[in-house]
């Protein structure tokens, strides 16, 4: 009898880097560098015996969620428009 597939696979247990870059959306491994060395609560992360750096997602998820809501009004929305405008216009 086959066995049904979970519905929903679990979340990884390691994220690469390329993985928190997503995440986070940084378009660089600099980038993760960069909050590495500016933020201290940002989880560091684990060398495998393979040399590659991993970070324990719930760690990741944790540190999302303990970041600030951002308040967001009618005014932001305004504004974030009007800065797109003039930056494509330039």
């Amino acid at each position: 009898m086959k066995q049904k597939k979970p519905a929903n696979p679990p979340a990884p247990l390691l994220f690469t880097m390329a993985e928190v870059m997503e995440l986070l959306k940084y378009k660089s491994r600099q980038a993760v560098y960069d909050l590495l060395r500016r933020d201290e609560t940002f989880p560091r992360p684990r060398r495998t015996p393979t040399g590659y750096l991993v970070w324990l997602s719930a760690e990741v998820f944790a540190w999302v969620s303990a970041l600030p809501v951002a308040e967001f009004t009618g005014a932001d929305a305004i504004e974030a428009h009007a800065l797109r405008e003039l930056e494509a216009a330039r």
